[in-house]
């Protein structure tokens, strides 16, 4: 298992951002902080942050890369 703390900007609602993730099989966990614009994934080596960013986006917001 893989973790990482990913930034994300345009966030309105931190429960979808982690319904949205944990429909991802290879995702075991996500804990967002709203107020830090922050999301703490865990997931297997099976999937690559590529298709977490794709499922952020397909959601309406995006990772702030510049804080990466």
């Amino acid at each position: 298992m893989k973790k990482v703390e990913l930034p994300i900007s345009g966030m309105s609602c931190a429960l979808r951002i982690e319904n949205a993730l944990k429909e991802v099989g290879e995702i075991a966990d996500v804990k967002v902080n709203f107020s830090l614009e922050r999301a703490e994934i865990t997931f297997s080596d099976e999937i690559n942050l590529k298709i977490i960013k794709e499922r952020i986006e397909d959601i309406g917001y995006g990772l702030i890369t510049s804080k990466l």
